[in-house]
């Protein structure tokens, strides 16, 4: 099976922001971020009632306040940074989008791009994932080989065919 397709911004950005929400070392650097800025808000409300000439009752609501507004509004900051950081890291390695031409073949498959062709084998391949713009083949667990599936006719049938060779 051949797959010609175009690896654009949209592509590579989806797919860093699918990497941030399916990878468990993300995940846990992200609910660390969200929740550890809670505690410090929470503790810091007895010494900041303390500066700031007001109850510590008062401190600590005002804390609480702060701790529900960063519960709340942290993850569209995370995902707009990942977003923002994957359209910069792509100015620095332009190379990553254009034309790919894919061959899935029955132990293997190839890629073939303007820097050179490269041939995996699927038991090389640590995981098949996808979601609304591409299919992913995992080759380590932060780095895949995208499949546009804009630029594929029949996502089901590539689909299914991917899913065979995984199992």
């Amino acid at each position: 099976m051949e797959l010609k397709c175009s690896i654009t911004e949209t592509e590579f950005v989806a797919f860093n922001l699918h990497m941030v929400r399916r990878n468990h070392k993300y995940q846990k650097a992200f609910r660390q971020q969200r929740y550890a800025p809670v505690l410090i808000f929470l503790f810091l409300s007895v010494p900041f009632s303390k500066y700031a000439h007001l109850s510590t009752i008062a401190a600590f609501c005002l804390m609480l306040t702060l701790s529900v507004l960063w519960v709340l509004f942290y993850p569209r900051y995370y995902f707009n940074y990942t977003a923002h950081k994957a359209k910069k890291d792509l100015n620095k390695n332009s190379h990553i989008l254009g034309d790919y031409e894919y061959v899935l073949l029955k132990d293997f498959f190839t890629g073939k791009t303007i820097l050179g062709k490269e041939m995996v084998k699927w038991s090389d391949v640590l995981s098949f994932e996808e979601d609304s713009t591409s299919f992913y083949l995992f080759k380590t667990p932060v780095s895949a080989y995208i499949l546009p599936k804009k630029d594929i006719e029949d996502t089901q049938k590539v689909r299914d065919f991917i899913e065979k060779k995984m199992h």
